[in-house]
């Protein structure tokens, strides 16, 4: 079942041999039985929850129930105080005062004189300059300017961004998630959605163009924004090797910046996790039909920090102004099914001889002490089972172990373009350095997700394949060295005298 316009995701369902039982939010619901897949563009908890009611095996929808805790603007305002990475955000409240946060705005902006602010809709787009916060009369000013039936506002502190040839832009991550207990959680690679502003940057102010500092639904590609991208784009560069060329040729660290954005995502999902929890014990095996994919919309700032300005909970993949596109959002869609296991040879496939296990041949010995523990399982068993390095261990695992590793063996076969950020080789130990709400005094994730990262941990000392995202390495060598000064070199005819670059050394934009 199919609501929505998602027609990317229709062309890889047919693709992948699937057919459509209903296709709108306002058709009937078929039998359960006659179902695998509901993928809905609204929240589907409301409109289809007689049909979520009873879930049965091997059914999945594309939303986990209460993710309004990772995308509504107004739940990540509250948590900005805590996630450094998140701009600082209060709430405006012309009817409820004990919501309102003009009190402690006020306080943040006496102390921040120099932070500019936006006035976002708490619900819908809608962004402009906020002004003088620190007083007010100007805070009342603008409770009283508020739409009729609007009675908040949030305000949100203004981020002064890096600029490409005078530009802003922000850089949207398609992230999925396929469980959350365990936490497992996916980024597509092969590449992103990067949007530039129409109009060069000017800073929030009367008077000034929106178009100048928000990145609209009528943004530019990159390749109609920067002369130097265009020319990666026709030798038929991705966005996300184009950008990542464009800010190593400027003297960035792309693959530092990434990984600051993943460990963004991470962290938000970690704080977030059990508010989602208490909504997904509602449903049969506790949030086994779940999955969500996510866009992160993330500005860049001049000291190359990424913040994270929006999640979207049901991500465009229709391509209406910039059909060029569309071969991204396909892959998107199409790459994601297969990792769910819904391609032919998947376990959830339609030709699969087992609909709910897994089909290929000898795959449980990959999760198996056969295959694992004969080296780092080597001396563990029950009577040492305390030890955080024999946790993953035949002898050492209880309840639904074994199972949820079997299903990360699954999803390593069938993730295509998608690159595993948790589990992973890259964040297992910033990951554990967390304050996880669901065990706060232990020093480790809790259990169920500790198991999967030691055997991630294990797994990848003995198969690369295993290890997710790999860490970030420093570039030192010479010929390193010379090989991106001659690359940037070609490219430097592509910067005339008026054009703005970034010199990454100082921070700031210059002419040249």
């Amino acid at each position: 079942s199919v609501d929505g316009t998602h027609a990317a995701v229709q062309r890889a369902l047919r693709r992948l041999g699937w057919a459509a039982a209903a296709t709108g939010a306002d058709d009937p619901a078929p039998p359960p039985e006659a179902w695998e897949l509901l993928w809905s563009y609204p929240y589907p908890f409301k409109h289809r929850k007689e049909a979520l009611a009873g879930l049965g095996r091997g059914q999945l929808v594309n939303h986990l129930p209460g993710h309004g805790a990772l995308t509504s603007k107004r739940e990540l305002g509250k948590v900005s105080a805590e996630l450094p990475f998140l701009p600082a955000t209060f709430v405006l409240s012309a009817r409820n005062a004990s919501q309102d946060q003009g009190a402690a705005l006020e306080a943040f902006a006496r102390a921040h004189p120099g932070v500019r602010w936006l006035l976002k809709g708490v619900d819908h787009r809608g962004v402009r300059p906020a002004g003088d916060v620190a007083s007010p009369e100007r805070r009342r000013e603008i409770l009283a300017g508020l739409e009729p039936g609007q009675a908040e506002v949030l305000v949100q502190q203004a981020i002064d961004p890096l600029l490409v040839e005078g530009k802003m832009f922000d850089v949207g991550l398609y992230v999925a998630v396929t469980s959350l207990e365990p936490l497992r959680v996916y980024r597509f690679d092969p590449n992103l959605l990067v949007r530039f502003c129409r109009e060069p940057y000017a800073a929030p102010g009367p008077g000034v163009d929106p178009a100048a500092y928000v990145v609209s639904g009528d943004y530019l590609p990159p390749w109609a924004a920067s002369k130097a991208l265009h020319r990666m784009y026709s030798e038929n560069f991705s966005s996300r090797t184009a950008l990542a060329a464009a800010v190593e040729m400027w003297g960035g660290n792309w693959d530092a910046l990434e990984a600051r954005m993943e460990q963004a995502v991470l962290q938000l999902l970690v704080k977030q996790r059990p508010k989602m929890v208490r909504h997904v014990v509602k449903y049969p095996k506790r949030g086994a039909h779940f999955f969500q994919l996510v866009r992160f919309d993330f500005l860049v700032d001049k000291e190359l920090r990424p913040w994270l300005v929006e999640a979207n909970a049901s991500p465009n993949l229709n391509p209406s102004q910039h059909p060029e596109l569309q071969p991204m959002y396909d892959r998107v869609a199409l790459d994601l099914l297969s990792l769910l296991g819904l391609a032919p040879g998947g376990y959830r496939h339609a030709n699969a001889s087992e609909p709910d296990g897994p089909t290929f041949a000898g795959l449980a010995q990959l999760a198996s002490p056969r295959d694992l523990e004969a080296r780092q399982c080597m001396g563990c068993f029950s009577k040492v089972c305390s030890s955080a390095r024999c946790m993953p261990c035949h002898a050492c695992r209880i309840g639904s172990d074994t199972s949820e590793l079997l299903r990360l063996v699954e999803e390593n076969y069938a993730r295509r373009g998608y690159v595993r950020i948790h589990p992973s080789s890259r964040h297992n130990e910033m990951m554990r350095e967390l304050q996880w709400p669901e065990a706060p005094d232990a020093g480790e994730p809790p259990r169920v997700d500790a198991v999967p990262m030691h055997w991630v941990d294990h797994k990848c000392r003995e198969d690369a394949a295993f290890c997710g995202v790999m860490p970030v390495e420093t570039p030192g060598s010479e010929s390193e060295d010379d090989a991106d000064y001659e690359y940037a070199e070609d490219y430097s005819e592509d910067f005339s005298d008026s054009d703005i670059v970034i010199d990454f050394t100082s921070s700031k934009a210059k002419s040249t």
